[in-house]
């Protein structure tokens, strides 16, 4: 279940006004590889530049990695991860450089958040406490608090709730109904990003206050019913909040009406920027920082994957 959520995603209610620029001019990009991979997801930029994110080599194998600001690219899983294939997937980071991300515990067959805490090399498994026993937790952001957010799927395992971890107290929901509701990202403030899906299997972004207060954040020219997309395996649709910083502008990435793939930024006034990586052919926006730097990975036109930090 949680690498079926992890593949849609990585390859890749109050309503608002729309106001959109598609323009990189202002942009200055940087261009990066991972060596080995063939997939790539980049997730998350911290303010002093380091990113984060995860690939999948030939072998199938979900791999963490960071980058750190001088370009430098180190690997690492989950010690208790010994499954063939591997699965440890990084995702946000912050400003201390603690990711939290999510990875099978092989020894009792089951999926559970991580945070590590990469200057010592030390890791901790996370799981939603009350939960069934056979709960898949899914771990995806930490702020610069220690806060969390990410999503559980309890036996029988036909939906899936998302979560934030809030100084130890913990609150689930799901947003307009959806059997599948993900939170990707945690601001300081408590603010939270996600998706969720509809009936037809469209994605809808959402931004969530600690209050409760949802938004829901959809680009109006994205398309609406699921269509084949290039260097996607499977039919997909909509938009994807995937970052969110402390000002409150908000990042991701949708399929427009022609199902091509963009990034972009949401300013907190409500406007929409369009993002696409110089060359792309498809781009995937990831998470931004307090500097409004914005990361993702984009592919060329034979699906070749690279990453991207994009700065104003």
């Amino acid at each position: 279940m949680l690498p079926t959520l992890f593949a849609a995603l990585f390859l890749g209610v109050v309503s608002t006004g729309y106001a959109q620029t598609d323009a990189n001019a202002g942009l200055t990009f940087t261009t990066f590889t991972v060596p080995g991979a063939t997939s790539l997801s980049v997730a998350s930029i911290n303010d002093p530049g380091m990113v984060s994110g995860s690939y999948i080599d030939s072998s199938g194998a979900t791999i963490s990695f960071l980058r750190a600001v001088d370009g430098t690219i180190t690997t690492y899983t989950e010690p208790n991860d010994t499954s063939t294939p591997l699965f440890t997937a990084g995702g946000q980071i912050n400003r201390t450089g603690v990711v939290a991300g999510e990875y099978f515990d092989t020894a009792n067959s089951i999926y559970e958040g991580f945070i590590y805490r990469s200057s010592a090399g030390t890791f901790s498994s996370f799981q939603v406490p009350g939960q069934p026993s056979g709960t898949t937790t899914g771990l995806f952001a930490i702020n610069d608090k220690g806060n969390l957010c990410g999503y559980v799927i309890p036996p029988p395992y036909t939906t899936t709730t998302a979560f934030v971890d809030i100084s130890g107290t913990v609150s689930l929901f799901s947003v307009n109904g959806s059997l599948t509701t993900v939170c990707l990202a945690i601001n300081d403030s408590g603010t939270a990003v996600g998706y969720y899906t509809d009936t037809a299997g469209v994605f809808h972004g959402w931004m969530r206050t600690s209050a409760g207060v949802t938004t829901i954040l959809d680009l109006p020219d994205a398309a609406s019913t699921p269509g084949t997309a290039p260097c996607v395996t499977g039919p997909v649709a909509g938009t994807v909040s995937f970052g969110i910083n402390n000002m409150g502008y908000v990042s991701g990435h949708y399929w427009d009406t022609s199902y091509n793939e963009h990034g972009f930024i949401r300013t907190p006034g409500g406007k929409w920027i369009r993002v696409n990586a110089p060359g792309a052919y498809q781009t995937a926006g990831g998470g931004l920082n307090d500097k409004v730097s914005f990361t993702g990975h984009y592919v060329d036109s034979v699906c070749n994957q690279f990453g991207f930090i994009a700065k104003p």
